[in-house]
């Protein structure tokens, strides 16, 4: 579907600087002093700072209750990565992706940027959007519905959606209460 202007804006939330594994490592070893002690680098840290936030793993500068859920299940869990990307599933970039790619099929980089465009993205910065896809997929949610990114000589030239082999409920029912929330039925009262 076409996005205004400001969602499609938005649709490059993370610009080329998609979060990478070691990131994660820092936030959560050094938690609410992360800020002091990270080594990233100044653009490095705004975009992670937003993907933190839209993923609800900061709040305010602070380590929120999902960032120490997570903690708790560890970052080699992929009911970790699930939650995460449960709450990403809300921003842009990456509700975008799971509208708009289907299972199964494989996306090369022209026509993923062509569906872009068409759906009014700028195309000064489809090749960003792009390159923060593989970004993505070079972390676990690559196994949590993502799916599987193909190189050649390191670029990365195609994706394809491959669903959760074995989901857990835990993530699961956490995807359905973020819905709930996200579209007020917390009540659960349906008459």
């Amino acid at each position: 579907g076409n996005l205004s202007m400001s969602e499609s804006k938005s649709l490059n939330c993370y610009s080329h600087h998609a979060p990478k594994k070691e990131w994660f490592d820092q936030y959560f070893e050094y938690k609410n002093n992360f800020l002091e002690k990270h080594t990233l680098g100044s653009q490095m840290l705004n975009f992670f700072k937003r993907f933190l936030r839209d993923a609800q793993l900061m709040d305010k500068d602070q380590f929120t209750e999902t960032a120490q859920i997570i903690d708790n299940l560890g970052l080699d869990n992929l009911t970790s990565w699930a939650i995460i990307l449960t709450n990403l599933s809300y921003t842009p970039q990456i509700n975008w992706y799971i509208t708009n790619l289907e299972m199964n099929e494989r996306y090369s980089k022209d026509y993923t940027n062509s569906l872009l465009i068409r759906d009014g993205a700028k195309e000064s910065w489809v090749n960003d959007v792009w390159s923060s896809f593989g970004r993505f997929l070079d972390l676990p949610f690559n196994e949590v519905g993502m799916g599987i990114g193909e190189k050649e000589k390191r670029r990365f030239i195609s994706l394809q959606r491959t669903p959760w082999v074995n989901p857990d409920s835990l993530a699961v029912l956490y995807s359905l209460y973020k819905f709930a929330e996200e579209w007020g039925l917390n009540s659960w009262e349906f008459d």
